[in-house]
């Protein structure tokens, strides 16, 4: 309870620097910067990658993102596809999942879907590639907005990347298909050409607030349960559901935790399976007061991925890391 207390009088210390009343405009949209990025490039067909940090909540995000390209003109029809239930399956049925999905995007409904059975990286490459130019001849452009690709196979998201390239080659600037790869970290294996990563942020301030107490006065303390949650879109959405059922905002560093409901369970499960080596948790322990430190890479890219670290690289300085919520700390001890 020490600790905690000690965490949270450090939070609330700086509490004006985790969301700055001053903020520019600029600084009060990151989602809706990050969409306009994506659209722009997806409307150019470019690949992309998107990188979503745990928490992140981004398949609302994608959903309205693929709402958005759908309606605006010209139009660019979307196809939405999760393969986060992949872990644990075998290759030959991730090829197989991989080449249903691209197959549904030509076909008028997803039981008419035609996927061809591959067994050999070979002949998934060239199934992949067959099935972009079909995506390509329908009335409008087509995307694929992928999310968890960090559960597909290393192979296969490698010959999914050599598949676009040939597909990219071919077509070249006529092209009317691309793909939009999401997962909770980089992807080394998918290498496609033009490809960048775009990191889906936190919510900034107002976003947060949107989602915490949409049309109300933003008092003293709603904006401490804003600065608790770090803009972290699922610590947020979490709290906002905990609001409605107590019917107010607690004071205190626990009261605010026990309204997570379920999330706080994942956190900590997240927090107690990295703690369980000495080295994490000494340096979950050192950065529990919620000050930055430089990137130690052998720890933190692993907290890091696991959605408990953000990094800011300022200048020409080393990166530095910090806890991504001041909540985690709460839970943490």
């Amino acid at each position: 309870m020490e600790r905690e207390a000690r965490s949270y009088e450090g939070w609330q210390r700086r509490r004006n620097a985790a969301f700055c009343l001053e903020s520019s405009k600029g600084e009060l949209d990151l989602r809706d910067k990050a969409a306009r990025r994506l659209r722009a490039r997806l409307r150019r067909m470019q690949p992309t990658v998107l990188l979503t940090p745990r928490w992140s909540e981004a398949r609302g995000f994608m959903q309205e993102l693929a709402l958005q390209l759908a309606v605006d003109e010209p139009a660019l029809s979307c196809r939405s596809v999760a393969f986060s239930g992949l872990r644990g399956h075998r290759v030959s049925e991730a090829r197989q999942r991989v080449l249903t999905a691209l197959a549904e995007l030509s076909a008028p409904h997803w039981s008419e879907a035609q996927v061809p059975y591959v067994a050999s990286t070979e002949g998934f490459m060239a199934a992949a590639r067959e099935l972009m130019f079909r995506a390509s001849e329908s009335e409008h452009r087509v995307a694929m907005l992928a999310e968890g690709v960090d559960r597909i196979h290393v192979e296969v998201l490698a010959a999914l990347s050599e598949a676009w390239n040939l597909y990219q080659e071919e077509s070249g600037a006529d092209r009317r298909f691309v793909l939009l790869m999401a997962g909770q970290m980089p992807q080394p294996a998918f290498v496609a050409e033009g490809a960048a990563e775009v990191l889906l942020p936190d919510f900034a301030r107002e976003e947060a607030l949107r989602v915490l107490s949409p049309g109300e006065e933003c008092e003293e303390q709603i904006d401490m349960a804003l600065e608790f949650a770090g803009g972290v879109p699922s610590f947020v959405g979490a709290l906002s559901e905990g609001v409605k059922r107590l019917g107010g905002l607690p004071y205190s560093s626990s009261g605010l935790v026990r309204l997570l409901g379920s999330v706080e369970g994942e956190i900590r499960a997240v927090l107690d399976l990295l703690a369980a080596e000495p080295a994490m948790a000494e340096r979950l322990e050192a950065l529990a007061s919620g000050d930055s430190a430089p990137m130690e890479p052998a720890l933190d890219n692993r907290l890091v991925a696991s959605g408990v670290l953000t990094v800011s690289k300022a200048g020409t300085q080393k990166p530095r890391v910090q806890l991504r919520a001041p909540l985690l700390a709460a839970v943490l001890g």
